[in-house]
C-alpha cells in the first residue's frame, strides 16, 4: 500500500499504463497497412530523432558507447527489436487485449529469468502468483476453450504476442543486473536508434516482397503517435513514476495495461470484451497481486 500518494503520482500510475497500451490499440489499428518491420523501424526512427533533440548535448561519446557496445546490442535486440516487431506482427493476426494479457506476465517472467540466470530465489507468493497468472494466459490464448491447448491449436498472433513478451522480460531482466554507465533517457536514444536502424532491412525486405505502406495522413498521425505517446512519452512518465514510487511499486502499474487495452479495442477498434477476457484479468490481477505481497510495506510518495 502507499500513503499519502500525491495526485500527480495517481495520475502517472494510471496514464503510464495507458500510454504503454495505446502501442498495442494503435499497432492493432494499423491492421497491416503499413507492414510490421516497416512499422516497428518507422516508430523507433522518430523516437530517436526527438529523443536526439531532447538530449542534446548529453550525447555519449563514441569511446563511451565503444566501452557498452557489447551491452547495448543485447538490450537493444531484446527491448527494441524482439520485444516489438513481433508484437506488431502478432496485431494483424490477434486482438490488442490478448496482446496485453500476455504481456502481463512479463513481470512473472523476470522473475523466473533472475531464478535461471542469476539463481535468484523464487519466494512462495511468486510461486503462487506465477500458477494463477499464467492460468489466465492459457484461458485468453485458448480462448476459453481449454480443448484447443491439448490439440494444440494456438492463433499465431497469440504466439508472436508470447516471444515479444520473453523478449521484454529479457530485456528488463538484464536492464535490473547490468549497468551500462549512461543515462536512462541517453539509454533509451541509443536503443531507439539502434532499433530502427536494425529494422531497415527486414522493412526493406518487405518493400521488395511487394508489402508496400499505406502511406495517408492518418497513417502518418498513427506512426507519430507510436513514436510520441507508446515510445517517448510512457517511458518518460515511468520513469518519472519510478522516481516517485521506486521501481519496484512503480512496475505495477503495468498490471493496469491490459485493462487499458481492452477499453480502446472495445472503443476504437469495436473488439468486444468477451468472457474469457474477464476471467483471465482476474486470474493475472491476482497472480500478479499475489506475487507482490512482499511490497505491501507502506512507503511514502512524493508530492
Amino acid at each position: 500500500m502507499m500513503t499519502r500518494t500525491a495526485p500527480v503520482t495517481l495520475l502517472l500510475f494510471a496514464a503510464v499504463p495507458a500510454m504503454f497500451a495505446s502501442n498495442m490499440a494503435i499497432a492493432r489499428w494499423f491492421d497491416g497497412r503499413i507492414p510490421p518491420m516497416t512499422l516497428a523501424s518507422l516508430r523507433w526512427l522518430i523516437a530517436g530523432a526527438i529523443l536526439t533533440i531532447i538530449i542534446g548535448r548529453a550525447r555519449p561519446s563514441l569511446q563511451v558507447l565503444a566501452r557498452n557496445a557489447g551491452l547495448l546490442a543485447v538490450l537493444t535486440v531484446l527491448g527494441g527489436v524482439l520485444s516489438v516487431a513481433p508484437q506488431y506482427a502478432a496485431a494483424t493476426r490477434t486482438e490488442a487485449g490478448h496482446i496485453a494479457l500476455i504481456f502481463a506476465t512479463s513481470p512473472l517472467m523476470v522473475s523466473f529469468i533472475e531464478r535461471l540466470v542469476w539463481n535468484r530465489g523464487l519466494s512462495a507468493p511468486v510461486l503462487a502468483g506465477s500458477v494463477l497468472a499464467f492460468a489466465g494466459i492459457a484461458d485468453v490464448v485458448s480462448r476459453g476453450a481449454p480443448e484447443t491447448l491439448l490439440a494444440l491449436r494456438f492463433n499465431p498472433g497469440d504466439l508472436l504476442a508470447l516471444a515479444a513478451a520473453m523478449a521484454w522480460a529479457g530485456y528488463t531482466a538484464l536492464t535490473r543486473r547490468a549497468d551500462s554507465g549512461l543515462y536512462p533517457m541517453v539509454q533509451l536514444w541509443v536503443l531507439a536508434l539502434g532499433s530502427g536502424v536494425a529494422l531497415l532491412p527486414a522493412a526493406g525486405a518487405e518493400v521488395v516482397a511487394g508489402h508496400l505502406p499505406e502511406i495517408t495522413v492518418a497513417t502518418v498521425l498513427g506512426v507519430v503517435a507510436l513514436a510520441t505517446v507508446a515510445g517517448v512519452g510512457a517511458y518518460c512518465a515511468y520513469g518519472a513514476l519510478i522516481g516517485r514510487i521506486g521501481a519496484a511499486r512503480a512496475a505495477m502499474s503495468m498490471y493496469l495495461v491490459p485493462l487499458w487495452t481492452l477499453a480502446f479495442g472495445a472503443l476504437f477498434l469495436n473488439e468486444p470484451v468477451q468472457p474469457y477476457h474477464l476471467s483471465a484479468i482476474a486470474l493475472v490481477l491476482a497472480g500478479l497481486g499475489v506475487s507482490n505481497l512482499h511490497l505491501s510495506r507502506p512507503v511514502e510518495a512524493r508530492a
